[in-house]
């Protein structure tokens, strides 16, 4: 009878082990399975983008400022297919910037190729795109900016996928900023989507 207890024990634990060994399995594949999801998605790009100003524009020379977007993929994997929408430059009173402001577009018109790649960021100078330099209409008074009468905005979208696949698209937004130790700051219309 011990012998029978025993071996039945025995088996009733060998049973118990491996039920509970096949349902860990289980759930680690349900896991795994999850994780890779995860890291699917993860494997997007994220583009970022900064404005500089391309010219003195404070010099009696000068009549326009002239800007320029930097698209940077902060991303550990490639944007592809990457669009530019036209930059749109905006100088106008204070008052009448912060009032365009408050209507920020929810679609930019991008042309219809495709190609441009931005490589992940390991390789820097492959990973960030210097856009066409766009410029303000003649300035007139420059002080009017200088003194924050007048404010410079730029914005626009750039629109791109993985390689993974996904629609994404990065809406800028900066205003010029005259005094301080940074040229330009970000605007309320600056968003991510996708």
């Amino acid at each position: 009878m011990l012998d029978w207890i025993r071996h039945n024990a025995l088996a009733a634990a060998v049973f118990s082990f491996a039920t509970i060994l096949t349902v860990a399995i289980i759930i680690q594949a349900c896991i795994s399975r999850s994780e890779l999801a995860q890291m699917q998605k993860a494997q997007r790009p994220f583009v970022f983008t900064n404005a500089t100003v391309a010219n003195d524009w404070t010099r009696d020379t000068e009549h326009t400022m002239q800007i320029t977007i930097i698209a940077h993929n902060a991303s550990e994997f490639p944007a592809v297919d990457v669009v530019y929408s036209e930059r749109i430059v905006v100088m106008e009173t204070k008052e009448e910037v912060a009032e365009k402001l408050k209507h920020c577009p929810k679609t930019f018109s991008y042309p219809p190729h495709h190609g441009d790649d931005l490589a992940p960021a390991s390789l820097l100078a492959e990973s960030t795109r210097y856009l066409p330099t766009a410029q303000t209409d003649d300035i007139s008074d420059k002080s009017r900016i200088a003194l924050g009468i007048d404010e410079v905005i730029i914005y626009g979208g750039i629109k791109y996928s993985g390689i993974a696949g996904g629609d994404f698209e990065t809406q800028y937004c900066f205003k010029y900023l005259p005094t301080g130790s940074f040229r330009w700051g970000t605007c309320t219309c600056q968003a991510f989507r996708g």
